[in-house]
């Protein structure tokens, strides 16, 4: 991985995460000393960024944590993710100021640890173990009191340690896809963007990714370890898929080193998404080739109101993509012309404007967002 780790960021990561003494403790201490501090802090228009890994989503986050009123889980709340507050204070004794760096998906994006991240999975697979136990993941149910209650606290802890009052959650988790009914039903103000690419693009992303991580977690132990305690299943050994309608793995003909097992995929997920109400879809195309226009409209539907500073911020984020071609692979025309109908259809959904983009033919080259 190209982050490198040291013995004690692996040993404070084990205490986190698998010490349940420690865990107890902490918040145990957390909410006898600074309870009062974030009861009162309201969730309140929270903004969920989700869809399939590498549709563009952590790029969307990035532009939108320039946002000061926006606030999301970063790099500097690991490992201690349950305890945001205590963390905040103590981490002061571990963390220093430490140039950017790229992050292991080779994908050109650049972290450091104020950088947001989708750490928001450590709270759900806290709260819901047994759902991460099997060999796919199952969608949510539509209601769950006592989990909202829980979340609502893990969120006013996290938007504690903000620096500006009053800002408002912003996540970014692309397994939410399997929740939302749940989020809708605990957050009716809530608001859901759902990133989408050219289905060829995106296809190909998602294949390169899996067979990348494969290899990473074969050389590296920790970075299994790491990435299943942050909840993290999308690729490699650790490659989880979650059970959309008419995605069963023993119906599957294809593994996932196949490129028509993530064609099959792609379809699935957004046949499933594009049957909500009440969602935003953000064609990632659209928002590159128009990132100044895309990103006011955006900011104006999630009623956000930035200064010129942080609108130049958010827009400087979303940058010119690839190419890569797909000459090489034999995808099955069935699934591409169903997945070329599809994408049209979310178009036609899309919260920004776009051009009639028809699909390139296949073995073209493609646009590889690297997001």
């Amino acid at each position: 991985m190209n982050i490198t780790y040291s013995l004690l960021d692996k040993s404070l990561h084990h205490l986190a995460f698998h010490s349940t003494t420690l865990k107890a403790l902490l918040s145990d201490i957390e909410s006898e000393l600074f309870s009062k501090n974030y009861s009162n802090i309201p969730v309140s228009k929270p903004v969920f960024i989700t869809s399939l890994p590498r549709a563009g989503t952590t790029i969307l986050l990035m532009a939108l944590s320039r946002c000061d009123q926006l606030y999301s889980y970063s790099y500097r709340n690991m490992p201690f993710i349950m305890n945001p507050v205590i963390w905040n204070y103590a981490a002061k004794l571990f963390r220093k100021n430490r140039t950017s760096i790229f992050r292991a998906h080779n994908d050109g994006i650049q972290i450091d640890y104020n950088s947001p991240e989708a750490f928001e999975e450590v709270v759900w697979k806290h709260y819901y173990p047994d759902r991460f136990q099997s060999d796919s993941i199952s969608l949510w149910p539509d209601n769950d009191s006592s989990f909202q209650t829980f979340f609502n606290t893990q969120i006013k802890k996290c938007l504690y340690t903000s620096p500006v009052k009053g800002a408002r959650y912003l996540s970014k988790n692309n397994a939410n896809i399997s929740r939302i009914p749940l989020l809708k039903n605990m957050f009716p103000d809530s608001f859901i963007l759902i990133p989408f690419r050219h289905p060829i693009s995106h296809v190909y992303s998602l294949f390169d990714k899996h067979r990348l991580f494969t290899k990473i977690h074969t050389d590296d132990n920790f970075s299994i370890r790491y990435m299943e305690d942050i909840g993290h299943y999308e690729f490699g050994h650790l490659h989880k898929p979650i059970s959309f309608p008419g995605f069963q793995l023993q119906d599957i003909h294809y593994q996932p080193d196949n490129i028509n097992y993530w064609l099959h995929y792609w379809i699935s997920a957004y046949k499933y998404l594009i049957e909500f109400d009440s969602l935003h879809f953000i064609c990632y195309e659209s928002l590159c080739r128009s990132p100044g226009q895309s990103v006011s409209h955006l900011l104006s539907t999630l009623n956000i109101n930035v200064s010129d500073e942080e609108r130049h911020r958010a827009v400087a984020v979303l940058k010119p993509s690839n190419t890569h071609s797909l000459h090489d692979y034999d995808t099955d025309a069935g699934l591409l012309s169903e997945a070329n109908h599809l994408y049209q259809e979310l178009l036609s959904k899309c919260l920004l404007a776009t051009t009639n983009q028809s699909p390139p033919p296949k073995g073209a080259d493609v646009i590889e967002a690297d997001k």
